[in-house]
């Protein structure tokens, strides 16, 4: 992909540089990335529609979007960003899906099985864009929707695009692909999510979102475009555990997993207290900040703070721990020695720190004296064996506020 800096897109779009430069700072325009003291942008970028005057949002409210085969995760980001562009928004579903959810209140809904008559209504309307999901890894994808893609492809207004969003080369895919483009010559721009078969993923939903926004919105004068993307957070083998994360990596997943967090999610944790953490470093600073920003949608955290009677004094000025108790965070103290006197085995279960969101997903805390930090795991055995181990040691658990206070 070619890139021109800003003051050749002040030439090619008619606008100051410096007006470019600030969109590019606002996040305005996708792909744009700083080197040095210069901005660079993708040679295909279209100019941003100006939020200053009055007269984009007139333009912007005549397009209509649908989303076929919606998937939750991804609408979670791809709806508000298709919203703040202006787009009026339809979709069409599965039985599967949680229709109640806030942002699913801000579009049209069609459901595919059990109600031809609305789903009639929705292939009878005339759209600008049509997006179509089937990711290799969701459960809750439409059957047979070629028919309906189809329908709706004849009604589309001139030089509109289908995004076909999809994971690995499925054959019903690329019929699909071949006769739109083949039979309707409609531009087709599709987003290739490359997975292996073999594994699970947690993929990144939030820039996939973005990736399908910039695909609707740019290229208005190609044929089509094919963009290749793994969109992988987290890769786990076929025993669903993760690889060992470096600190660095580590934090950026703690953080993704903290940003999820909503209403009544339930994170839980025993924590021993190393000398090393709950530090005022940058990366102790925004955990601590994520945690708060959790609680404050709605989260439910429960921490257990692990550590000898004794050394109360210690931790009595810790920054850190001021906060959590301050917070809505349930903080709760166990000491050290009686679980080590009494159920030793829990104290070898625990390690480091062990923590779980939910019954869903198990997150393993390692010494940062090593080279890894720790990992996170999908597996049903070993997320009951360490709920377990947190429920038991739990039993010995008090108000971590009457210990410090």
């Amino acid at each position: 992909m070619k890139y021109l800096n800003a003051r050749q897109f002040s030439e090619k779009w008619g606008i100051t540089e410096r007006r470019i430069i600030k969109l590019c700072k606002d996040g305005r325009i996708d792909g744009a990335f700083k080197n040095g003291r210069q901005w660079f942008i993708p040679e295909n970028t279209l100019k941003p529609s100006d939020k200053r005057a009055n007269i984009s949002k007139y333009i912007n409210t005549k397009k209509r979007v649908i989303i076929i085969n919606i998937e939750e995760k991804i609408c979670e980001y791809l709806i508000p960003l298709l919203k703040s562009d202006g787009y009026i928004l339809d979709g069409i579903y599965s039985n599967n899906i949680n229709s109640e959810l806030e942002f699913f209140k801000e579009i049209n809904l069609y459901q595919y099985e059990n109600n031809h008559e609305k789903l009639k209504e929705a292939t009878n309307k005339y759209y600008d864009g049509i997006i179509v999901i089937d990711l290799e890894n969701s459960d809750k994808k439409l059957k047979n929707y070629n028919n309906v893609v189809n329908t709706m492809a004849k009604k589309l207004y001139c030089n509109s695009p289908i995004l076909l969003i999809k994971s690995n080369k499925k054959k019903s895919f690329l019929k699909l692909e071949k006769q739109l483009i083949e039979e309707l010559a409609i531009r087709v721009n599709t987003l290739n999510v490359e997975l292996s078969e073999e594994k699970k993923y947690l993929l990144d939903y939030k820039n996939l979102s973005k990736d399908i926004n910039q695909l609707l919105t740019g290229f208005s004068n190609s044929t089509g475009n094919i963009i290749n993307t793994n969109g992988v957070i987290i890769e786990f083998d076929k025993n669903g555990k993760s690889k060992l994360f470096k600190t660095g990596e580590y934090y950026k997943i703690l953080n993704y997993y903290y940003s999820q967090l909503s209403k009544n999610d339930f994170f839980w944790l025993v924590s021993q207290m190393m000398d090393s953490e709950w530090t005022e470093t940058p990366l102790e600073m925004k955990f601590r900040l994520n945690n708060l920003e959790a609680i404050n949608r709605g989260a439910i955290i429960e921490r257990i703070f692990l550590f000898k009677k004794e050394e109360v004094e210690k931790y009595k000025n810790n920054n850190t721990l001021k906060i959590f108790m301050q917070s809505n965070m349930k903080t709760l103290f166990v000491d050290y020695s009686t679980v080590l006197e009494k159920e030793p085995k829990l104290i070898k279960n625990i390690g480091s720190g062990i923590a779980g969101i939910n019954k869903e997903t198990f997150i393993c805390d390692l010494p940062d004296d090593g080279e890894y930090r720790g990992y996170i795991s999908i597996n049903k055995k070993e997320i009951d064996k360490n709920y377990k181990t947190y429920s038991e040691i739990k039993k010995y658990a008090v108000d971590l506020r009457n210990i410090l206070e």
